[in-house]
């Protein structure tokens, strides 16, 4: 809910979603919050001007934000958590 906040107030700040989280910092963020994988989530500036957001999930592999199957919250789900704006 935070990156997804701090996106909007930059997306009506400059018309436009930044190309990656870390020029978010300073302006509207202290750090990108972690995954679960102790790495920084994933993000990506889509093709229609939105965004999405990403975890790597259970499974801790990154799959660029592509969700599969059904019921992502059960151990046994291969593929990412993915936010789409």
């Amino acid at each position: 809910m935070e990156i997804t906040c701090t996106l909007e107030r930059h997306f009506l700040d400059h018309g436009i979603y930044p190309e990656d989280l870390q020029s978010l910092i300073l302006s509207h963020l202290a750090a990108v919050p972690m995954d679960i994988d102790d790495q920084p989530m994933r993000y990506q500036r889509t093709s229609n001007g939105r965004y999405a957001i990403y975890s790597v999930a259970f499974d801790l592999k990154d799959d660029g934000g592509t969700a599969t199957g059904e019921k992502p919250f059960r151990k046994d789900y291969k593929g990412d958590w993915t936010w789409r704006s």
